[in-house]
């Protein structure tokens, strides 16, 4: 599982658009020795749930809120956008992480939680909304992936984020953001591990 991690980080830190600023790889080096310590002194369940993805997953209490089931949910595209990286090129990531998991893990299904709107990055929701339609409309070709739109639910009656869901910062979820993130999420991780138990999921 950290190896599958490790091998994330490699991918959406690799290659580049020339005019995005791209951060130092290693500046989460304390953090993955962290996971690979951990790693090794604890056994991990034969039907866990892997996380994958920036502050907004580590921020969410994962473990109270989905103790059970076999499938990776995945979360991209919030920090890539804002520092300058195009919609195509988070779908590009996306389909790179996905063709790693389908040669490591050919027998997990994949949830791809939309981008979230925020008032602190509203000025770039236009791409991120985009970002979004492109990887929903890739996955609705895969009966192995699937989306989980949680941007929706974040967007007030005004037409905009509703504040009252974030933290003061604007950017991360509070308790009641990540309340609707489960909710909405729960049917999806349902759906994707009834359909492993499908035949057609492996035809």
């Amino acid at each position: 599982m950290v190896c599958l991690l490790l091998l994330v980080s490699q991918i959406l830190s690799g290659a580049s658009d020339k005019t995005v600023f791209e951060p130092d790889p290693m500046r989460f080096d304390k953090q993955i020795k962290g996971f690979l310590k951990w790693d090794s002194q604890n056994s991990v369940p034969d039907d866990a749930v892997l996380f994958v993805g920036s502050s907004s997953i580590r921020m969410w209490q994962t473990h109270i809120s989905f103790p059970e089931l076999k499938v990776i949910v995945f979360y991209e595209g919030d920090n890539d956008i804002a520092s300058g990286k195009s919609p195509q090129r988070v779908l590009e990531d996306y389909k790179t992480f996905v063709n790693l998991v389908s040669k490591k893990l050919p027998k997990t299904p994949v949830i791809f939680i939309a981008i979230k709107p925020s008032s602190s990055r509203w000025d770039v929701w236009p791409k991120m909304k985009e970002a979004n339609d492109m990887i929903k409309a890739y996955s609705d070709k895969n009966k192995k992936l699937f989306f989980a739109d949680i941007a929706a639910p974040l967007i007030g009656k005004n037409g905009k984020p509703d504040d009252s869901l974030f933290l003061k910062d604007l950017l991360h979820l509070n308790k009641k953001g990540y309340a609707l993130w489960t909710g909405v999420l729960k049917p999806v991780i349902k759906a994707a591990n009834k359909s492993v138990k499908s035949k057609w999921f492996w035809d």
